[in-house]
């Protein structure tokens, strides 16, 4: 306190340790670490550097700086952010594996609980023996590995990781991988954790019938996509086999890969008998077509299938037997998506699809050939399909329930009375255009059953005076039981 007139001296003695102020305490050096080879600068020399020559590796291994969400907008607060994962890649390809194991330790992120997505233009052997060191060094470390090229001698190493159960997603492009080589990967591609994607891999005899037993025996695999690859002259007979006794793929697509094309065979031989398959997505080869008429009989009798999604490329395609997706249209509850880049033999066929479809209340998407239907079944189906997606979406039927149902309660219970009502609206109504007059008119002959609700029988009475006059109104509402079906207005 500074000392005012009539206040009593204070002395102090003098300390060299007090100023006056309090000690300002010195700016920490960030820690910095270990590093194994030689730097191309030092600290001063690269503070001076403009933006363009600087790197994430080199903040860190120069400057102790450690990538975070406040410095990385891709994540959230507290997540890992995408560039953490840029420099573990780095560090792998450089060896510096004791400035991995600091980055870790200081970053705060445990190895053992986390999955690394790691991108490998060319995956050396350097980076993969590293690669192997830093996962047996935090057994539950997951990768997930974009690997474009391997080196010949860094694939076993990478194989070795997969046998391990390291790799919980892999999406694999190489068409340079030797026979061995493609017969040890397809031999353990079914031990993938979650996903798997190939890329332009020719499959001799040998190596599709390890990958076809491999899927056959994979309990893990969820994905599976298959993108430029050939299967020679068997054109994919036991990889069909495969797929067909596989119990855990839920999404597989093809794209570019030739399969068996006669009826009953390829893709419908695998919608036969594959019961967990959810998604399929398949592109035909280019100038080639891919049977459509096989994966709608597949997906007659399929009891998961949610979406179907074909993509010609260069090439027409016509469905020979429009009545088989008729059939599907009328008895399948699970499907949401039917997208088959493919015209009806005419629009007599176009027609009968438009009405199946509008008895489906589950196909959200849905997608011919641009020639498959007239104006209006064209309408038809772009009415079904919005009536579909805001019931999947929950918008009308509450909203309409709102409007059947004013009051939204009733002695009985039937809380939800307006939305059933709606539902029969909806069903019945040949147009989402004509929604609010049919709803509309339905409300007011609600009002004519409203008290058939309630079971009672309740008399108001209202009375008004004007001009010495008084008019005396009273409504009297019946008793009476509730008719089987809506009532038409």
């Amino acid at each position: 306190m500074r000392p005012t007139a009539g206040s009593p001296s204070i002395t102090r003695t003098p300390d060299a340790s007090f100023s006056g102020e309090p000690p300002a305490s010195a700016p920490q050096k960030p820690k910095l670490p270990p590093v194994q080879g030689s730097l191309p600068y030092t600290a001063e020399d690269y503070i001076k550097l403009p933006l363009s020559k600087k790197s994430p590796f080199l903040d860190f291994m120069i400057l102790g700086k450690i990538p975070d969400a406040t410095t990385d907008g891709s994540t959230a607060p507290g997540a890992r952010p995408y560039s953490f994962d840029i420099l573990i890649r780095e560090c792998l390809m450089k060896g510096e594996l004791n400035a991995l194991d600091f980055l870790w330790r200081e970053s705060g992120f445990d190895p053992n609980n986390s999955k690394i997505e790691l991108l490998f233009p060319s995956l050396d052997e350097t980076s993969a023996k590293c690669l192997v060191d830093h996962c047996q060094a935090y057994p539950g470390l997951q990768l997930d590995l974009v690997v474009h090229a391997v080196d010949p001698s860094a694939a076993p190493l990478l194989f070795s990781l997969i046998e391990q159960g390291k790799v919980s997603t892999l999406s694999f492009d190489d068409s340079k991988l030797s026979p061995n080589h493609l017969l040890r990967l397809a031999t353990i591609a079914g031990r993938v954790g979650d996903s798997l994607s190939l890329g332009h891999i020719t499959f001799d005899i040998h190596s599709e019938r390890a990958f076809a037993e491999s899927l056959l025996e994979s309990h893990s695999l969820k994905h599976l996509s298959l993108d430029g690859c050939d299967f020679g002259a068997s054109r994919g007979m036991q990889f069909v086999e495969g797929m067909q006794k596989n119990q855990s793929i839920v999404t597989l697509e093809i794209y570019g890969t030739p399969l068996p094309t006669t009826l009953g065979s390829g893709y419908g031989a695998i919608l036969s008998k594959n019961g967990t398959l959810e998604n399929l997505k398949v592109a035909s080869p280019a100038g080639q077509t891919v049977d459509v008429d096989s994966i709608l009989i597949g997906a007659l009798s399929h009891p998961a299938l949610r979406s179907i999604n074909v993509i010609h490329t260069r090439a027409h395609c016509e469905i020979a037997h429009p009545e088989i997706l008729v059939r599907l249209l009328g008895t399948n509850r699970t499907l949401s998506t039917i997208k088959l880049d493919a015209n009806l033999p005419s629009y007599n066929n176009g027609r009968a699809v438009a009405t199946a479809l509008s008895g489906n209340w589950s196909i959200t998407e849905f997608g011919l050939g641009a020639d498959s239907f007239n104006r209006s079944d064209a309408q038809s189906i772009r009415d079904t399909l919005a009536r579909n997606r805001a019931l999947a979406e929950g918008k009308i039927q509450p909203r309409a329930g709102e409007a059947f149902d004013p009051y939204a309660r009733f002695a009985n219970g039937l809380a939800d009375a307006g939305s059933v009502i709606a539902h029969y609206v909806l069903a019945n109504s040949s147009s989402l255009e004509q929604f609010a007059e049919t709803m509309a008119a339905v409300e007011l002959s609600m009002r004519d059953v409203t008290a058939q609700f309630t079971g009672n029988t309740t008399t108001t009475a209202a009375s008004s005076s004007s001009a010495g006059t008084t008019t005396t109104t009273t409504t009297t509402t019946t008793t009476g039981t509730m008719p089987s079906g809506p009532a038409s207005s």
